[in-house]
């Protein structure tokens, strides 16, 4: 009984000290190899200047900033990469300098964008529903000229029965 006690404690040592060695030979080859690697950086195109809403983009409106490679998406347009499929789009929306241009902010200039800005947001083949909160933080009220609008209407009745009506209030007695 003894002696087997002794085999599980030896073994349970040998065990953790097995864990342990892998562990810390793990941890010193992950911090010994970002020394030796430099990272990649790539140039991305952001907005140079204010693009309006539905504005075509030039090469001329756009800018570029370096980020690294491991940071970079699959939606950000790449310097030299990707400028033909950047320039002759539409923005979507006003782009403010400085904002990294994604392809979801971009569409084809050959779609004409009109009525209200947020109606563009609207992704096609979906609908925007207003939810009645307030009249001034309803977005129903801010339709422009070249939206297109659904209208619901919804009427209560209410059937009321002539026998069972209340008596008139002048004969009411208490």
């Amino acid at each position: 009984m003894r002696r087997g006690r002794i085999l599980i404690f030896v073994l349970l040592i040998i065990v953790i000290g097995v864990v342990v060695a892998f562990v810390a030979v793990r941890q010193f080859l992950l911090n010994a190899s970002p020394a030796n690697q430099t990272p990649q950086f790539v140039e991305i195109y952001i907005a140079g200047q204010n693009i309006p809403q539905g504005e075509r983009i030039t090469a001329e409106a756009l800018s570029t900033i370096t980020i690294p490679q491991d940071k970079l998406t699959e939606f950000m347009f790449q310097k030299d990469v990707e400028l033909g499929s950047l320039v002759g789009k539409a923005a979507k929306f006003p782009l403010d300098p400085g904002t990294v241009i994604t392809s979801s902010m971009v569409g084809d200039a050959a779609i004409p964008i009109s009525g209200p800005q947020w109606a563009s947001l609207i992704p096609t083949g979906m609908t925007a529903v207003t939810i009645p909160t307030s009249r001034l933080k309803l977005s129903g009220y801010a339709v422009n000229d070249g939206a297109h609008v659904n209208i619901n209407a919804c009427f209560l009745f209410v059937d009321i029965d002539p026998r069972f009506r209340l008596p008139c209030p002048t004969t009411w007695q208490p």
